[in-house]
């Protein structure tokens, strides 16, 4: 391979898994009812996000040394070595640094504050880190990329609903602790129903629309079209297979475990977020002058196109797909969660919701009073107030 760190980073981006996609469609799934026994949406959103987090770090460290800008001093390839590394501690500082913040729950006690706090700072990470690239060079390199910033806002958003339903996290200023006395166990989940919201009527069509604009299809060749189909066909396969035996010994069923495996299928956020990025550091050194001929120019941005092209082709195979075969393959493998007859006391804490959503339809029957009942022992009597 002639560019081997471009071509990993390629792979870094298209590994990655859809959360705008994955997220939404498991929590109606658990809402219904479907694998909460088995916790298979928690299963399927934790491991999502872990994902997300080695391709965005992978992808960080690979396009560091990936473009060569045609500066050949010892201190800027040694910036460039340590971009990578860096990337990631800084990101990682920073998220838990912020969720820190998040995590005073006195200051934050409503849920547009906790909407608004965490969507202030995950823009903040991601425009800031973006402002740094343009902005800070050292021997002619970037020490920190726009990854940081991406990553950085990931760590955040993990860390502060970890802190938020356990109540960790709060300082203590002048004797007068900064948390409240009561975790909220549902905070989290009302901060992401609201900035699901807007993503759906902000966010993602800016994101789609700018990514879609880069990409002229009339400039795609036919060859370029069917590698990257046959490139993001074949990586699915072994990607499918490898997560179906992942799950090997456990106590799910060969249908859950291939429901898991094709459960990340699909691919979208990240990779519109990232398709685009290593053409636009191509055309960054092609305006600064920096490409050794005329030759090698037009490869890197050829490069960068067939990228480019594959990110939005994954995003176009698998998107729409992946959101079908959960949405209606869900229901039919996997095991419907029914509320014990009685109201059974030893209901896990996970299923509570899902009991809850199944019964709500029916107002004043045995079933809701059962769910009322349940969440009302678990939550407590201030709750209940």
């Amino acid at each position: 391979m002639e560019n081997f760190g471009l071509g990993l980073s390629m792979g870094f981006i298209l590994a990655a898994v859809s959360p705008a996609v994955v997220v939404g469609a498991m929590f109606d799934l658990k809402q219904a009812g479907y694998g909460v026994k088995q916790n298979i949406p928690v299963i399927v959103v934790a491991a999502a996000s872990f994902d997300d987090v080695v391709a965005i770090s992978g992808f960080a460290m690979a396009i560091s040394f990936a473009i060569d800008a045609g500066h050949s001093e010892t201190d800027t390839k040694l910036v460039e070595g340590f971009h990578g590394p860096l990337t990631i501690i800084v990101g990682l500082i920073l998220g838990i640094m912020c969720s820190y913040f998040n995590a005073q729950t006195r200051i934050w006690n409503t849920v547009w504050k906790r909407t608004a706090v965490v969507l202030f700072l995950g823009v903040f990470l991601a425009f800031g880190a973006k402002y740094l690239e343009h902005n800070w060079t050292v021997a002619h390199a970037h020490p920190i990329g726009a990854s940081t910033g991406i990553l950085a806002a990931l760590i955040m958003a993990g860390c502060t609903a970890y802190h938020w339903e356990h109540g960790t996290g709060a300082i203590s200023i002048c004797g007068h602790n900064m948390a409240t006395e009561e975790h909220d166990h549902k905070a989290a989940h009302q901060v992401e129903h609201n900035l699901h919201i807007l993503w759906d009527l902000i966010s993602q069509p800016l994101l789609f629309g700018v990514v879609g604009s880069y990409l002229d299809f009339r400039l795609i060749s036919v060859e370029t079209f069917g590698r990257a189909v046959l490139l993001v066909f074949c990586g699915l396969v072994f990607r499918t297979a490898a997560a179906y035996f992942a799950t090997h010994g456990t106590d799910l069923t060969p249908k859950e475990r291939l429901f898991i495996a094709f459960a990340w299928m699909p691919k979208a956020t990240v990779q519109a977020a990232l398709c685009g990025y290593p053409l636009y550091l191509i055309n960054q050194v092609t305006l600064a002058d920096g490409w050794k001929n005329e030759e090698e120019q037009e490869k890197y941005e050829k490069w960068g196109s067939d990228i480019l092209a594959t990110g939005v082709l994954a995003i176009l195979m698998t998107a729409p797909a992946g959101l079908i075969f959960i949405q209606k393959i869900g229901p039919k493998w996997l095991e419907k969660y029914e509320p014990p007859e009685g109201g059974d006391e030893t209901v896990a804490p996970g299923e509570v919701e899902a009991l809850v959503a199944e019964n709500g339809e029916a107002e004043g029957g045995e079933g809701s009073e059962e769910a009322g009942a349940l969440v009302a022992k678990e939550e407590g009597p201030e709750e209940q107030l």
